[in-house]
């Protein structure tokens, strides 16, 4: 028998103020973001054209700037081929998941860094470029500022030739954050050392204008992986480590979204990962024992 005792003075759980950061931006007609959701339904019942619909919407209305899939059959399922994605974002190896994953985190992170970067780089540009417009001279400036601009700079003109890359040789394949970056872009005069040329007249170098670059906000869709190992219940599995962190995987205010296609409910989603869905997506089935 279980009994309840209130203790003397106890300490209220109350809400603990800080200060929060600002929540990722979300259709307020649809669910928050980020968010873990499952579609689950037999063959054929339309959860993989569900969540392509939906993926779409969110990429439409820009709440998502980059998509990942896994899927071992991408190639035959042309439904999924109208998701703008980055050929290298797609992942067909259906016996490679976990490194998939891993893949997978380690490009949002760098994201998440680029985004950093060029926030920091914006400020310093700003800081130069005032001085500049008022009269001073560059040798003036802090060594220290100075050699911090050229590092960032480096930094800068890796980014503007990897986007230069992706829009020549993959125009029709690029992600939507790859979209907005080429739209809003000012390209620097560059040599193919992506040394920055002088091109000013007085003491004052060419600076490179900051990128324009969207809250990077990444959506992961898996698709007919069942019974792989991306599902399995190992501690080790790095899909169960990723869902249990994903508002949390590149610090305060990132995150990334999965969507899961299953065929059951059950054995089809690994209760560590259940426990943690916020939204699930039920399609009609045949035997009700399956959720």
């Amino acid at each position: 028998m279980i009994s309840e005792y209130r203790i003397p003075d106890g300490l209220p759980n109350k809400e603990v103020e800080y200060k929060k950061t600002p929540s990722v931006p979300w259709d307020p007609a649809l669910f928050k973001l980020h968010t873990l959701a499952s579609f689950v339904g037999e063959r054929g019942k339309g959860k993989t054209n569900a969540a392509t619909n939906l993926i779409l919407r969110q990429v439409k209305d820009e709440y998502f700037t980059r998509v990942f899939l896994i899927s071992p059959t991408y190639d035959s399922n042309e439904v999924l081929h109208e998701i703008p994605v980055r050929p290298s974002d797609v992942y067909t190896d259906y016996m490679n998941a976990s490194a998939a994953i891993q893949d997978i985190t380690r490009k949002v992170t760098q994201d998440i860094m680029l985004y950093k970067n060029r926030n920091i780089y914006a400020k310093l540009y700003n800081k130069f470029m005032e001085a500049k417009n008022k009269g001073e001279r560059y040798d003036d400036l802090s060594h220290k500022d100075r050699m911090y601009m050229e590092e960032m700079q480096n930094k800068i003109a890796k980014v503007y030739m990897n986007l230069q890359f992706r829009m020549e040789y993959n125009p029709d394949k690029i992600s939507p954050a790859d979209s907005y970056m080429a739209e809003h872009a000012e390209f620097p005069p560059m040599n193919n050392s992506a040394v920055l040329e002088d091109d000013v007249p007085d003491e004052w170098p060419y600076f490179i204008p900051p990128y324009s670059m969207r809250h990077p906000t990444p959506c992961l869709f898996i698709d007919d992986m069942s019974h792989s190992d991306i599902y399995s219940t190992g501690r080790s599995n790095p899909l169960v480590n990723l869902s249990l962190r994903h508002r949390h995987l590149g610090g305060p205010g990132f995150g990334i979204t999965i969507y899961f296609a299953v065929q059951t409910f059950k054995t089809g989603v690994p209760k560590a990962l259940r426990t943690n869905c916020q939204q699930f997506f039920i399609f009609q089935g045949s035997d009700i024992g399956v959720l």
